[in-house]
């Protein structure tokens, strides 16, 4: 099967075009920006739900070194967690990238924990378009 390309409507499972496609004629002319386009709640429990069992092409959105890249591709992207951390900065130690002393500062700072709450624990964080990157976003 193939993935489904946001950017591409082609690709999409035809529930997820027509609900798309109705929902767009719906708000022709009726904001400025994408972003400020409300979507209806009866809409938003199904485009998350059809999807299900499809492959998605996403953009992950920071710099990754050639060993993160292979991680990512022998084993997909993964929700954060304190080994998912522990991994991928002893990889990192491994390939050359940082020092030991740099891989245990790394550990030491517990990055996706603040004051002992858990803010970044268990997410993905990818985009599904690349029109995200076609314009300054300074314009």
């Amino acid at each position: 099967m193939a993935p489904i390309d946001v950017d591409n409507p082609e690709t999409w499972p035809p529930q997820i075009h027509y609900m798309a496609s109705t929902w767009a004629n719906q708000c022709v002319a009726t904001t400025r920006y994408i972003l400020d386009l409300p979507l209806d709640l009866e809409l938003e429990v199904p485009s998350r739900q059809e999807p299900a069992g499809h492959l998605v092409r996403a953009y992950h959105d920071t710099r990754m070194l050639p060993h993160e890249e292979r991680m990512i591709q022998a084993q997909g992207l993964r929700m954060l967690s304190a080994s998912l951390v522990k991994e991928r900065v002893e990889a990192a130690a491994a390939a050359g990238v940082i020092t030991s002393d740099g891989a245990r500062c790394f550990l030491a700072a517990r990055v996706f924990i603040v004051d002992e709450e858990q803010h970044r624990e268990r997410q993905v964080c990818f985009m599904l378009s690349q029109c995200l990157f076609e314009k300054d976003p300074t314009c």
